[in-house]
């Protein structure tokens, strides 16, 4: 019986593991890195990365979010699809971009 208990808090700490900028976020089309000011967040920015660019990278210490996050804002990356997007005219298809920005906010 121990070791049931031992399991399910295993599982329940595994479930806790915050997102952020070291671990993408994930909802069902795709994924984001967040990066959370000290305190209480006064808005947030969202960055698209470039062609061929990462969440990843745009959410490193000593990138482009600090300036931000030192104005009290949150930065979120979502990250596209083999390091592009899909938008209406882009060279790309595959994916309902707005639906998936869509599942960001919500996950915020």
């Amino acid at each position: 019986m121990r070791w049931i208990a031992a399991l399910f808090l295993a599982a329940l700490a595994q479930q806790a593991q915050a997102c952020g900028r070291a671990t993408d976020c994930a909802t069902p089309s795709g994924t984001y890195r967040i990066a959370l000011p000290d305190a209480e967040p006064q808005g947030v920015v969202l960055y698209f990365h470039g062609y061929n660019g990462t969440a990843e990278a745009a959410a490193r210490p000593g990138g482009l979010a600090e300036g931000l996050l030192s104005e009290g804002l949150a930065f979120v990356a979502p990250q596209g699809i083999s390091k592009t997007w899909a938008f209406n005219g882009a060279p790309r298809d595959g994916r309902d971009e707005m639906a998936f920005l869509d599942e960001v906010m919500a996950d915020l």
